[in-house]
């Protein structure tokens, strides 16, 4: 029997990547506890109001504070009594657009005091490759038994209850018994799990961001380039995707979907270049990653 009272806790669960995840656990019958600093959004989603748009989010957010499932806690206490700590804070760029790897350190120092042998960390927003390994590390020289593992979100803003269900859920970390319980802790609404290393984890997610970002990069440079010469780029673009399967996938030209891709890009980048924590290999590189069903 679990000797925690409380299933999952999301840390930064007021936002658009942890709060329809938050409440996805919770409708799945788990004890969910949100950890938010912001008292004003936590007044928000407390009265049944969703602070932004998500397709579905109102109805399944009054349905589980009606079925008390969800808590709302602008203070870490309830932590301690959280089998998982699923961290919503990823790793920013400074001004030299290098990773600051400072922001998950000091936020697992706010809660320090609230850790306990047995629980698992999983960190969930973007990461410099190696960071998983840095907090499994930080949290074994507090003393403390606690497992962490990386399992990025992949699903598009405003639609991430559909998508939960629907897109595969890449799991990681450091031992199979982990790994387990990781799956158990998704596995009432992902179908599909594809386990990787940590690290190939975490660089699999860079990669995703980084490849979106370049795709709408190069069609914006063809976009200034066809109207730099007074040419209609819609027509172009259209004589190019009509009915030609190899350029379907080129997208418009348009903002790059907010900031998260140019960061991770440099991320990634700085990764090439050794930039940050140097971590050995935990696997043989030639080792697949599996793709399992439920």
């Amino acid at each position: 029997m679990s000797s925690f009272s409380r299933s999952v806790c999301v840390i930064g669960g007021g936002g658009h990547v942890g709060l329809p995840l938050a409440l996805t656990f919770a409708q799945a019958g788990l004890r969910t506890v949100i950890y938010d600093t912001n008292r004003a959004v936590l007044d928000q989603i407390g009265s049944g109001q969703m602070p932004f748009l998500e397709q579905g989010g109102e109805p399944m957010l009054k349905s589980v504070l009606e079925g008390d499932r969800l808590e709302l806690r602008a203070e870490p206490d309830l932590i301690a009594e959280c089998e998982f700590l699923v961290i919503i804070i990823g790793t920013p760029v400074d001004e030299h657009l290098n990773p600051n790897l400072t922001t998950i350190r000091r936020v697992l120092d706010e809660c320090r005091g609230y850790l306990r042998d047995g629980q698992v960390i999983i960190l969930r927003s973007t990461v410099v490759p190696g960071m998983t390994e840095h907090i499994q590390r930080y949290v074994t020289s507090l003393g403390l038994r606690i497992s962490v593992g990386f399992c990025p979100e992949r699903v598009a803003q405003g639609k991430s209850l559909e998508e939960f269900t629907t897109i595969p859920q890449i799991v990681s970390a450091f031992d199979e018994p982990t790994l387990s319980r990781i799956k158990a802790l998704f596995a009432p609404f992902t179908s599909e799990f594809i386990e990787l290393e940590p690290r190939e984890a975490e660089v699999a997610k860079l990669m995703t961001n980084a490849w979106r970002y370049i795709q709408f990069a190069t069609v914006n440079q063809f976009y200034t380039l066809a109207t730099s010469e007074n040419l209609n780029f819609e027509r172009i673009l259209h004589a190019c995707r009509h009915n030609y399967p190899r350029m379907s996938g080129m997208p418009a030209p348009g903002l790059t979907a907010g900031p998260c891709l140019m960061k991770d890009t440099m991320q990634l980048a700085a990764f090439s270049r050794d930039g940050f924590i140097r971590c050995p290999p935990t696997s043989p590189a030639s080792r697949p990653p599996r793709v399992l069903g439920r």
